[in-house]
């Protein structure tokens, strides 16, 4: 495959498909009538995996697969559309939880929670947007994000993004440590395992922003 062939909307469709596949039969360990979501081959927006086809207590769960994370130390969390302004991602979501998957971990946490780093903790590698507290000694870690525009090798458009400071999100997810949001290590021999999809999808290609 040709480096210019790795970045179409096609190839990343692939790449997440797959994720959401291995991510399903995982979470099928617990909840044994999940199902992918999305209807006849057409995307769900609201999100990628139901637990349940119950109308009671069935939740939905988005699947964020960014394995370009563990190279550019960025996890990105999209919420509109840079060109026309519209509500996308994180602004709009109806899933219960994310699952952020990037190859070393799984980060299971709530839209609410992605919120409230985003207001009280974190580190932007955009120094325009930090609001320092001089009195604080910590006040990189108590910075506020601003939303940047960023378009990856497999966007149609330009979106607005956080990028959350993979190791400072880590460390909040960790801290919550409960039955909504908790941080799972991916063992090496997961197919999940950043070493086994770098084999097949060529992450060498992939942004370090």
């Amino acid at each position: 495959m040709a480096e210019k062939e790795l970045f179409n909307d096609n190839h990343y469709k692939k790449f997440g498909d797959e994720v959401e596949d291995l991510m399903l039969l995982k979470i099928r360990e617990k909840e044994p009538d999940a199902y992918n979501a999305n209807i006849n081959g057409v995307k769900n927006s609201d999100w990628d995996i139901k637990n349940s086809k119950e109308l009671v207590n069935s939740f939905g769960i988005e699947i964020k697969a960014d394995y370009e994370s563990v190279i550019s130390k960025n996890i990105i969390i999209e919420v509109g559309r840079a060109d026309t302004g519209e509500y996308t991602g994180l602004s709009l979501t109806k899933a219960k939880y994310w699952n952020i998957v990037t190859g070393h971990h799984i980060i299971q946490i709530t839209p609410f929670e992605i919120y409230r780093f985003i207001e009280k903790r974190g580190r932007t590698t955009h120094p325009d947007w930090i609001l320092y507290d001089l009195k604080r000694e910590d006040s990189k870690k108590y910075s506020h994000y601003g939303r940047v525009p960023m378009q990856g090798d497999g966007d149609s458009y330009t979106k607005l993004v956080y990028k959350l400071n993979y190791d400072d999100f880590l460390e909040y997810v960790n801290n919550l440590n409960n039955e909504e949001c908790f941080v799972l290590e991916i063992n090496e021999d997961d197919a999940l395992h950043f070493d086994k999809m770098n084999a097949k999808w060529h992450f060498k290609y992939m942004r370090n922003d």
